[in-house]
Parts: structure tokens; C-alpha cells; sequence
């Protein structure tokens, strides 16, 4: 299971597009 790669993804991709969520 990648949970905490997708976590770590996921903030990655929140600090480039904070509108993503």
C-alpha cells in the first residue's frame, strides 16, 4: 500500500496548488 507516499504527494502537490483541495 502506498498511504504514506500518496500523503507525502499530496502535500507536495498542496504546497504547489494550495486551490487543489
Amino acid at each position: 500500500m502506498n498511504m504514506i507516499t500518496y500523503m507525502i504527494n499530496n502535500r507536495m502537490n498542496s504546497s504547489k496548488k494550495i486551490t487543489a483541495d
